[in-house]
């Protein structure tokens, strides 16, 4: 019976220490004391180094599987600007309604329209107007420049006033009005609304999408701080929630591993039989 027990207790000695070892890459989570001495292998090798796997798991991802260039070329990458042109047509502005009491946008804007000097604006150009259409015609012999700058005095003087007294309500109703229809719609309803080229407009996107990316990608990435944000995330983690992560990740390979320790325990176990 010794050449099939020995070999036996030799894989189920090879098996449980390597599992024993895996273990305690991990436990105990916590410093262990008897009679206040600390036991010795107390936490185990990650818990105790946590702070410093972190930061080289950190590091190789940022300077191996995150380069620059190759974050650069995802994020401009045709699904992802497709994405990011699609996300944008298909933004609701979502404009608040005007609380009572609030001022609305077409109060705003209307008051800001009536601080323009309309009348001299509305004259210089019936003026140009004007001087243009009589020069050379008969009519030019009636009309000098004073008469038609008294003329186009008196129409901007006419809408000026009419801006101050009707225009006003005017310009705030119709502004508050198309704010209301637009308020929920999409940017690409938006646009076919005012007969844009929503195609242009999409192709316009994308285009200035990638030249943000590939002029700010590397400013970005050094801001982002990879590394670093992965080495905050693992030293957060809990070791229960790590050590999961770790096994579930690598369970092939750390089951691999106590198997090994089995057949290496079984060879010899019949090495010592020849023996």
């Amino acid at each position: 019976m010794d050449w099939i027990l020995e070999p036996f207790i030799g894989a189920v000695i090879g098996c449980f220490t390597n599992f024993i070892a895996l273990k305690m890459l991990f436990r105990p989570y916590q410093e262990v004391k008897i009679f206040g001495r600390k036991l010795p292998f107390t936490p185990g090798m990650i818990p105790k180094r946590k702070k410093e796997v972190a930061h080289a798991i950190g590091r190789v991802i940022n300077d191996n599987l995150l380069e620059k260039d190759d974050i650069a070329e995802a994020l401009t990458k045709e699904t992802t600007v497709a994405k990011i042109r699609a996300g944008i047509m298909d933004y609701h502005l979502n404009i608040p309604k005007t609380k009572e009491g609030q001022r609305s946008a077409g109060d705003i804007i209307s008051d800001l329209v009536l601080k323009l000097d309309i009348k001299s604006v509305i004259a210089e150009e019936i003026t140009n107007f004007m001087q243009e259409k009589l020069t050379g015609g008969f009519l030019a012999m009636f009309l000098n420049e004073k008469v038609i700058g008294d003329i186009s005095d008196q129409i901007g003087e006419w809408i000026q006033t009419y801006m101050e007294n009707d225009g006003k309500e005017f310009i705030k109703k119709t502004i508050d009005h198309e704010i209301d229809e637009l308020s929920d719609m999409r940017i690409e309803d938006i646009l076919v609304k005012y007969n844009f080229d929503t195609e242009e407009v999409g192709q316009l996107i994308e285009r200035k999408y990638k030249e943000i990316v590939l002029q700010n990608y590397e400013t970005i990435v050094d801001e982002i701080d990879i590394a670093g944000l992965v080495e905050q995330k693992i030293c957060e983690m809990d070791m229960a929630q790590l050590e999961q992560l770790i096994f579930a990740v690598m369970k092939k390979e750390l089951n691999a591993i106590v198997y090994l320790g089995a057949l290496i325990g079984l060879a010899i176990g019949f090495l010592n039989l020849l023996i």
